[in-house]
């Protein structure tokens, strides 16, 4: 495929139609601020592929320009989610390479998707293949995400922290004590930072209350909580962060972890080996302002809460972005390796 390279008529036609696609959500979703507010969630997410798309475009359209017979074009057609069949290069995209390995029973690497979420890959069960090495650590691939990311947790290193030095007043995840030392120190350890990838985070806050009522709080009304005011906040970008409920009772196969999120016990998984703090916060206590507890997976492979001021683990978690390539099977003696 050979690009134009007279004009950048492609990333024009980009812009333009995120321009149209803006204008439409606004159109369809501008009836209250519930709605506006998931406008702009949205809006970001367009916004962001786009730029995404636009950036990769550009640098295969100068690669063709220098006359190079081997421009690598795959990351700019995953972009367009189009496979590159004919890729010769000693690796290949990330993203690709695990998507061939997707199960529909067992343990492994699985579709999922919800409501108008975008389509991502998780890994569920307990013996899954889905160590990688990076930057001199050894990981685990939580998901591919829709828009090709990896998401990384880093087994081997968990931190002992305090979700917040203080519980006496209302609490945002950004000047936590937990996000300032994965953002100051952590992020430090990373010895190939250019292959990080900056995201804003999703902190969903929850009510405990919720799972004492006659209805179960299931994995769909988590989701829901994104589309009320109170119900999420987004962290500025950064690199580094920690798990959320979801991700650790989606990777469980245990059918009750996904039907009544709260009062489940017993969510085995790959990623139960790894306790400890997560990103969600108890809507509950953060309104009286009188303490603040946060939500972490506990020994009986369950949820509850905690005061933010007691130390516990942190398993520290990046997203690699969607240009890496990788080789290996991802098994612990041959891991994916990040080339």
């Amino acid at each position: 495929m050979k690009l134009n390279n007279k004009g950048f008529a492609f990333s024009t036609m980009l812009y333009g139609t995120l321009a149209i696609i803006t204008l439409v959500l606004y159109a369809i979703l501008n009836i209250s601020k519930s709605s506006t507010d998931t406008t702009y969630y949205y809006g970001d997410i367009i916004k962001s592929k786009l730029n995404e798309c636009v950036s990769d475009e550009l640098q295969l359209e100068n690669c063709n320009s220098s006359s190079n017979a081997n421009c690598n074009r795959t990351p700019f057609l995953a972009c367009l989610g189009v496979s590159d069949n004919t890729s010769t290069f000693t690796g290949i995209i990330a993203s690709e390479k695990l998507k061939e390995t997707v199960v529909t029973a067992g343990n492994g690497l699985y579709e999922y998707k919800r409501d108008n979420e975008p389509k991502k890959y998780i890994y569920r069960g307990t013996n899954v293949d889905n160590y990688i090495q990076y930057s001199g650590k050894m990981w685990r691939i939580i998901s591919v995400e829709s828009n090709g990311y990896l998401k990384l947790i880093d087994i081997n290193n968990p931190i002992e922290l305090k979700w917040d030095n203080n519980s006496g007043s209302s609490l945002e995840y950004k000047g936590s004590t937990m996000a300032n030392r994965l953002e100051s120190q952590y992020k430090a350890s990373i010895t190939d930072p250019s292959k990080l990838q900056k995201i804003r985070w999703e902190v969903v806050y929850i009510y405990p209350s919720i799972a004492s009522s006659p209805d179960a709080f299931t994995m769909d009304d988590y989701y829901k909580l994104r589309s009320e005011e109170y119900g999420y906040s987004l962290t500025p970008e950064t690199e580094v962060g920690v798990l959320t409920i979801e991700e650790y009772l989606a990777a469980s196969l245990v059918s009750e972890c996904q039907t009544n999120l709260l009062q489940s016990t017993g969510c085995t998984s790959w990623l139960a080996n790894y306790k400890g703090w997560t990103m969600n916060l108890s809507a509950e206590n953060s309104e009286n302002s009188s303490e603040n507890y946060a939500f972490y997976f506990s020994n009986n492979n369950g949820i509850a809460t905690e005061n933010v001021t007691t130390s516990m683990n942190v398993y520290p978690v990046i997203y690699l972005n969607r240009n890496v390539v990788i080789n290996g099977n991802g098994t612990q003696t041959n891991p994916y390796l990040v080339q």
